[in-house]
């Protein structure tokens, strides 16, 4: 019996110290790229006594923690035509962006409607110790005021200036481009002039229309809570976790209160090859290239003029094509092989896998530079673009512009990152370098969201200033005042020369006509 109580103190003791905590975590996102970045986080503070809760739109089959499905957001995006949108980008760009912003609008609506989510909200007893929110889409930070909890920023890329701000990282246009903007460093006066004015433009987009319309929805879904305008509400963030490894992206400074977890994250353990893909590869005489366009651009949406493109260069290379296809196709060259799913880690692992084609995704190009396998970009849509530049600067791979691609150049760029040695060395020096710290992006997750939770937050790790203006922000209101002082000072000096100038020549002047009248 007294063995038994002090096993029972013991283990209260444990539990004690390790804090285990209740968490709130949502990845809003309809794109399984945003959730397969964090899953392994979910699962590591699962196995270590954590209760999570998970609004996500890409359950998990027997996950250790409780899922809310809000999968239905991706039929609300296929209903607006969002796939074809992404895909071919046949549309104005300023229709497209109206079209895709309104998608957004529509999934924060449903998320917060589905049953479980409006219990989540409307159940008084419900606490959480910690919410773990994906900020890149403001509208889920409504949490923080509905469970006044610490406050976990996420992203699966870069984050937006938006973002860094609200956490006090300092943000430059120039220095720093936004992570849609596809140039890194050394800009022309033309892209600093872009990315100068693309700076303004997001600002005042998300500030005066994103942020009130999804504070629309928020007043429509928490009636009865006090809920803060969002834009205010992103700046209690107490850690922000961003998909960045300081190997592959562009240094910038960062304050204590923003975790950079990329580097593979996501990554599992190595599991066998289903046999029909093993054959295939083994079977293969030359070797294989994997064409696949991630999980948001689907290659049975390209335009007919890209595909015949496609199709007639992969049938003209000597190797053998392994292409991710969303649905079945016929007349294809014989070397090419479609397939509507891939283990595309598993995949790469292979050494028959000489190649990867890709539209330049973050976790597609992590997996590739892991696995030492040389790309060929082909970039879409947001982040795509200058994740294909930092592919050229680093040379491990080429890139092709989809918009004006032709078939020569396509098979000469492919045949050569696979015949150039220097594209897969670069690979595996980048790998090494990437893969050599003294903690995973995942145990830094891991570490600093407990950390949150034993002090039940961390603003001492704020810097200050996250809140000025955009004008004090960036000193605006300061050199106009300097401006002008320096204008008031050389008017008045002007002025008094002038008037000593009069007074020497001028009354010269005078006398001289006085007298001679």
């Amino acid at each position: 019996m007294k063995t038994h109580i002090l096993l029972l103190l013991i283990f209260a003791i444990f539990i004690q110290n390790g804090q285990t905590a209740k968490i709130l975590a949502s990845v809003y996102s309809p794109s399984l790229s945003h959730q397969l970045a964090f899953r392994p986080i979910w699962h590591e503070l699962a196995s270590r006594g954590h209760d999570i809760t998970l609004i996500t739109t890409d359950p998990e089959e027997n996950a250790p923690y409780k899922q809310i499905d809000t999968s239905y957001s991706y039929k609300i995006m296929e209903e607006l035509g969002l796939g074809s949108i992404v895909s071919q980008q046949n549309s104005s760009k300023t229709s497209s962006f109206n079209t895709y912003i309104n998608g957004l609008h529509k999934v924060s609506d449903y998320q917060f409607g589905t049953p479980e989510v409006e219990f989540l909200i409307n159940n008084e007893k419900e606490k959480f110790d910690l919410l773990m929110l994906e900020v890149i889409y403001p509208g889920h930070m409504a949490f923080v005021d509905r469970f006044k909890a610490p406050f976990i920023g996420l992203v699966s890329l870069d984050a937006p200036p938006v973002i860094h701000r609200a956490v006090g990282n300092p943000t430059n246009p120039i220095l720093y481009p936004d992570t849609v903007m596809p140039f890194t460093s050394n800009l022309t006066f033309k892209q600093r002039v872009v990315s100068f004015l693309a700076n303004i433009g997001f600002y005042v987009f998300s500030t005066y229309f994103f942020y009130p319309n999804e504070d629309a929805n928020v007043a429509k879904h928490f009636e009865g809570y006090t809920i803060r305008p969002l834009n205010d509400i992103q700046h209690d963030m107490d850690m922000l976790f961003i998909n960045v490894n300081p190997v592959f992206h562009k240094l910038r400074p960062l304050g204590p209160n923003t975790i950079q977890i990329g580097g593979g994250t996501h990554l599992k353990e190595a599991k066998p090859l289903p046999k029909e893909l093993e054959e295939y590869l083994n079977g293969s005489k030359n070797g294989v290239v994997y064409f696949s366009l991630g999980t948001n651009v689907k290659s049975n949406l390209l335009t007919d003029d890209l595909k015949e493109t496609i199709i007639k260069t992969l049938g003209e290379l000597p190797y053998d094509i392994l292409w991710k296809y969303d649905e079945d196709i016929t007349g294809l060259p014989k070397n090419i092989k479609v397939s509507k799913w891939i283990p595309q880690q598993d995949l790469f692992r292979h050494p028959q896998v000489k190649l990867f084609i890709t539209q330049c995704g973050l976790q597609s190009v992590e997996e590739a530079i892991l696995m030492n396998v040389p790309i060929v970009g082909m970039p879409f849509f947001g982040d795509q673009h200058k994740n294909a530049q930092i592919v050229l600067e680093k040379e491990i791979g080429l890139v092709v512009d989809r918009t004006n691609v032709k078939k020569e150049e396509f098979k000469e760029k492919i045949i050569k990152v696979i015949e150039d040695p220097k594209f897969k060395n670069n690979m595996k020096m980048i790998a090494k370098l990437m893969t050599d710290v003294e903690m995973t992006g995942l145990e830094k997750a891991v570490w600093w969201t407990e950390y949150v939770i034993r002090h039940k937050g961390a603003k001492h790790f704020k810097s200050y200033g996250t809140t000025d203006p955009f004008y004090t922000y960036f000193m605006l209101d300061v050199v106009c005042f300097v401006l002008l002082v320096l204008f008031i000072v050389f008017y008045v000096n002007w002025r008094i020369l002038n008037f000593f100038v009069w007074l020497v020549f001028g009354r010269k002047k005078a006398d001289v006509k006085k007298k001679t009248n």
